[in-house]
């Protein structure tokens, strides 16, 4: 059995993006000094919205002072740091909603623009959100390989099926998963869903507060919820991963290996909740703010 030991950040991200730098600091620095070598925050750690806003009004290139620090922060606590920001490309009306994952010597890794925006449950992401036209990505870190989707992406089987077809054994999900009614079930059943499916860690982690479910959990690859917060607006999670677990479940499950039929990976264009083009019709600002969604 080999371990690696990995922490789940849970906050709220308010429009004050200097509090949600301080937040990401205490945290990740409580995660360090827990021996983590990975620390995973949720989506949108960078700002948080009220209504009257869009994310393009606060959104910012990959050498702006949210991943500036989160490079600085990474190399200074030797840690490995995945955390979701709203990221700006040239002129463009609508910004791309990124994970971003910092090297622990302060590289930038790798950047995963979310792929499936958060058009469903009345809300309408397309309008402020530009998605992404690139498939999420893996990366090796100690004895495992790491895939990375984006909160609603969850909701998508095919995606981290094309994850684990790339060799992946633990899957993270950042998330500002949205309130309201069966959310919070739909949460902890596609979380468990997506580690029984694929006998894969899930490690999914979200934002908490007024708009966001909290409910931060790593799960295993028999779909056993091993460590979980509540609503918490300010915890971490750490939690020791284990090989053993991965290749005991596909022994005892071979679902993977008996496959008879493959995913293509082909990305097709965007279509909004109603199956017609949501940039043709821009939505309003939500009355409640700008949610990521689930």
């Amino acid at each position: 059995m080999t371990l690696m030991r990995v922490a789940l950040a849970q906050f709220e991200a308010t429009a004050d993006k200097n509090r949600n730098r301080r937040l990401v600091v205490d945290l990740a620095t409580q995660a360090a000094k827990a021996g983590a070598r990975l620390c995973l925050f949720p989506e949108e750690s960078m700002v948080s919205l009220p209504s009257g806003l869009a994310p393009r009004d606060t959104a910012e290139p990959l050498d702006g002072p949210f991943v500036a620090q989160l490079r600085s922060l990474a190399a200074e606590q030797r840690m490995v740091i995945a955390a979701g920001m709203h990221e700006q490309v040239g002129d463009g009306d609508r910004p791309y909603n990124t994970i971003v994952l910092i090297r622990d010597d302060g590289a930038l890794w790798h950047t995963y623009r979310k792929l499936h925006v958060y058009d469903a449950f009345g809300y309408r992401e397309s309008a402020y959100i530009l998605p992404g036209d690139a498939p999420p990505v893996t990366f090796d870190l100690g004895p495992f390989r790491f895939g990375l989707i984006n909160c609603y992406d969850v909701r998508f089987p095919e995606l981290t099926r094309l994850l684990v077809d790339d060799q992946a054994d633990v899957i993270l999900v950042p998330a500002a998963w949205q309130r309201g009614p069966l959310k919070e079930d739909h949460w902890r059943t596609l979380l468990r869903a997506r580690a029984i499916e694929n006998t894969c860690w899930v490690l999914g982690a979200s934002q908490a507060g007024e708009q966001c479910t909290g409910l931060t959990m790593v799960v295993d690859p028999l779909g056993i919820v091993r460590g979980q917060l509540g609503e918490e607006r300010q915890a971490l999670l750490v939690h020791d991963l284990d090989t053993d677990r991965v290749s005991a479940g596909r022994r005892l499950l071979p679902g993977i290996h008996q496959r008879r039929l493959r995913i293509d990976p082909t990305i097709v264009p965007h279509v909004g909740s109603e199956g017609d083009d949501p940039h043709a019709q821009q939505s309003k600002p939500s009355t409640t703010g700008h949610t990521a969604g689930g």
